[in-house]
């Protein structure tokens, strides 16, 4: 102190310590106090600028303590209010704009309560302007921490989207009225496309039925008429009976040719003994006449099926054996026909080139392909569905008809 000074005698050296030692503390002084002024000035300017951002948003925003009475508010939740400051600080937030909406109101109430325990609460609400008018707002609550956790205080926003939502819901009752529109209009052809294979069906039925009855019966008269033309012709001469002979040949084989043709377009022992048979009959003569070995497997216990399941799955397998001899180069092929407690099942198999892009799932959109098409429009009509697994080794086709 002074007194040192005084009684005890400093050398040169000692005192000139002291006085640097004064002046670095005088000088670290007057930096911190700048330190301080400028910690202060831009402490004062965040202080500001966030009074400016809480006062100029256009989005909702108030202060509460954690009972829900409101700290501050700023200027867009007063003027939705239709209050001033002083008017609202004090009073619980669910109050001004929530008192005309009871249900609200209990709703509010409970978010506080989620907020003040330390959970940040989104959610829609409706709230009431100064003028009655009801509008709807993206409200959040979140609580704000001290460093151990404690809730001081929650921070309300809320931002209105009655338009949003009003343009939402006239998006989605509009996109409700097209879909309407398409599932109708899907309907509609859904309902052609079934009357179009059920008159092809018909028209097969009617053709079938005049090739065997018309043609088939002409071709046996003329056959009756040159078989007693052949012998006299033959006693005469046998370079005269060796003509009818082979003419007699060809109506035989036409007639056989017709009878055939006649039996696939509609098989009358579809309709007569049912599907087994029909299959049975068919796949005889594919084999026969392809000279591909075919495996067949029928599940006796099915019975006599619906008119229309039955023709669905003769169609199936006979697209499927068509697509087998032309394209697959398959020595052989397998067929089983089968049922399950809910669906009965068609399961045709070859050992063939496969299908290029492998395999396609035929429940979705129309693939490529007049045949695949029609089988899949035909099991679509009774509700079933289509799959196609192929591989270079070979490929199986897989329907299966709901049972109704």
């Amino acid at each position: 102190g002074a007194d040192d000074y005084l009684v005890k005698p400093f050398s040169s050296r000692e005192l000139s310590a002291r006085v640097a030692s004064l002046l670095t503390t005088a000088r670290l002084r007057r930096e911190a106090e700048k330190v301080e002024k400028a910690l202060r000035a831009e402490a004062e300017n965040e202080r500001t600028r966030l009074r400016a951002a809480f006062t100029q948003t256009y989005a909702f925003m108030v202060f509460l303590g954690c009972d829900g009475t409101i700290l501050d508010a700023n200027h867009a939740a007063l003027e939705a209010a239709g209050l001033v400051r002083e008017q609202v600080v004090g009073r619980k937030f669910w109050q001004p704009w929530w008192s005309p909406l009871p249900q609200e109101t209990e709703i509010l109430q409970s978010s506080v309560q989620r907020a003040a325990a330390g959970e940040s609460v989104r959610e829609e609400c409706k709230y009431c302007l100064a003028d009655g008018a009801i509008r709807v707002a993206d409200r959040t609550h979140a609580p704000v921490k001290d460093e151990d956790g404690n809730v001081l205080m929650i921070v309300a926003t809320g931002l209105d989207i009655t338009e949003a939502r009003e343009l939402r819901n006239r998006l989605e009752n509009k996109v409700k009225e097209r879909t309407a529109e398409l599932q109708e209009a899907e309907g509609s052809l859904r309902a052609m496309n079934a009357r179009l294979l059920r008159l092809q069906d018909e028209e097969r039925r009617r053709i079938a039925r005049e090739l065997h009855d018309s043609a088939g019966q002409l071709l046996a008269a003329l056959s009756m008429n040159l078989v007693p033309l052949e012998s006299k012709l033959g006693e005469l001469s046998s370079d005269l009976g060796r003509p009818i002979t082979d003419s007699i040949f060809l109506v035989d084989e036409l007639s056989r040719q017709l009878r055939t043709m006649s039996h696939l377009l509609h098989p009358p022992l579809l309709d007569e003994a049912g599907l087994a048979a029909a299959l049975a009959w068919y796949v005889d003569g594919f084999a026969e006449r392809s000279k591909i070995k075919v495996s067949f497997a029928y599940d006796q216990t099915m019975g006599r099926l619906p008119r229309e399941t039955e023709t669905a799955i003769f169609r199936v397998v006979q697209e499927c054996l068509t697509n087998v001899h032309r394209h697959s180069g398959s020595a052989s092929v397998t067929v089983r026909i089968s049922r399950d407690a809910q669906s009965f099942r068609v399961e045709v198999s070859d050992q063939g080139k496969g299908i290029p892009g492998g395999n396609i799932l035929m429940s979705g959109p129309a693939k490529p392909g007049v045949g695949i098409q029609g089988m899949r429009e035909r099991i679509r009509q009774l509700g079933g569905k289509i799959e196609i697994n192929s591989a270079p080794t070979g490929t199986t086709v897989v329907a299966t008809f709901p049972i109704a």
